[in-house]
């Protein structure tokens, strides 16, 4: 690679840096002045690293860091050369535009330490963890490799965890509850958040605690203990949200999913016998499927009621779960059936509602056997 040609190359590597890092701190004079990225048309990817067994990896954590992220941040590596050959740089490989690194020198002398500087600032809204890598690979075969890992809790001011609610699968006349915690990591100091909105089917109550040692960037925690009552609301999905207020002017939305669906259903809705044959018992299966409030300690709890007397009997074949599996065993000693041959099922919990499983039954001609 010619000189001139080496010059152009590192003033678009700068230039490229500079528009990927935007947000940084233009004053840090370390940064302007020390932010290159050497590279290698041939470099190693990073494919290349994840299995190779001379790998270091050496690790910093940048902690909390609060939105919204305006400068980047930096740290240093240091990369010590105990062996007798100099370590001249071959790549680094920067697996994120968010992520810059750059070694003080070109090479590492037999014996020698040299700093690599990195540049991170996350990419993002919201609430998350990152991590990010960058990889160093020199010349030297016997050299190791080098992955820089750094890592971060990026978190908004007033972080909400969960990020939203959601309750799947509720049962009718039933109520669940469920908590959530709101989290200060902003320079100020609020009073209790003030409710400006929520679902009338909806209870919010919170309380002040203390935050954990092992988060010391949080300023204050509230845990908000929230439940729904479903008693009198149609089937299918709610949506809401919780609206709180803090201070004059900021607030914060926690999105919420409410669906209602039958604490009790049967699959299929019928016991339907076909081509049953008099004197010869005929099996039939079931499904009941309960919603996670609805599931009863035992089947003691359910009770039954039909019209064939001993020749209809019911076996469970399956009590674990959501779903159980209820099996009929018929056995008709003569074809007359009853007229309305319904099976009636109850509980014990009278929330439960009452389901009724119709019972159809083709009887076989004895001239057909």
């Amino acid at each position: 690679m010619s000189r001139s040609f080496r010059i152009i190359f590192s003033f678009f590597i700068v230039f490229s840096i500079v528009f990927c890092l935007s947000g940084c701190n233009k004053n840090d004079k370390q940064v302007s002045t020390r932010v290159k990225k050497y590279t290698s048309p041939q470099g190693d990817s990073e494919s290349n690293f994840d299995d190779a067994e001379d790998t270091v990896t050496l690790t910093h954590d940048f902690g909390v860091l609060v939105q919204p992220i305006k400068d980047a941040v930096t740290c240093e590596f240091e990369i010590k050369n105990d062996t007798k050959t100099t370590w001249n740089l071959k790549t680094i490989v920067n697996t994120c535009s968010c992520t810059i690194a750059d070694m003080t020198s070109s090479k590492v002398e037999a014996g020698k330490t040299e700093k690599i500087l990195v540049v991170y600032k996350p990419v993002g809204d919201g609430s998350f963890d990152d991590h990010r890598k960058s990889l160093v690979q020199f010349e030297e075969e016997a050299a190791p490799k080098f992955v820089l890992f750094v890592k971060s809790r990026v978190r908004e001011a007033i972080t909400f965890k969960p990020k939203s609610l959601s309750w799947v699968r509720v049962g009718e006349n039933q109520i669940r509850k469920d908590n959530f915690e709101i989290q200060n990591f902003s320079d100020k100091k609020w009073d209790i958040p003030e409710i400006t909105e929520k679902p009338e089917w909806l209870k919010v109550e919170y309380r002040n605690i203390q935050p954990p040692q092992t988060e010391p960037s949080m300023k204050q925690l509230w845990l908000a203990e929230v439940s729904v009552d479903t008693t009198g609301m149609n089937s299918g999905e709610h949506q809401g949200k919780i609206v709180l207020k803090f201070g004059e002017n900021e607030t914060k939305s926690l999105p919420i999913i409410l669906q209602i669906t039958s604490a009790v259903s049967a699959i299929p809705a019928q016991f339907f016998f076909g081509n049953v044959t008099k004197n010869e018992p005929a099996t039939k299966n079931i499904k009941i499927v309960f919603s996670p409030d609805s599931i009863p300690k035992d089947k003691n709890e359910i009770h039954f009621e039909h019209n064939f007397g001993e020749r209809l009997q019911l076996h469970w074949i399956s009590t674990k779960g959501e779903i159980w599996e209820l099996q009929a065993l018929l056995k008709l000693n003569e074809e007359k059936i009853p007229d309305e041959s319904v099976l009636v099922m109850t509980f014990s919990d009278p929330k439960l509602p009452k389901i009724q499983l119709p019972i159809y039954i083709m009887i076989v001609a004895e001239d057909r056997q």
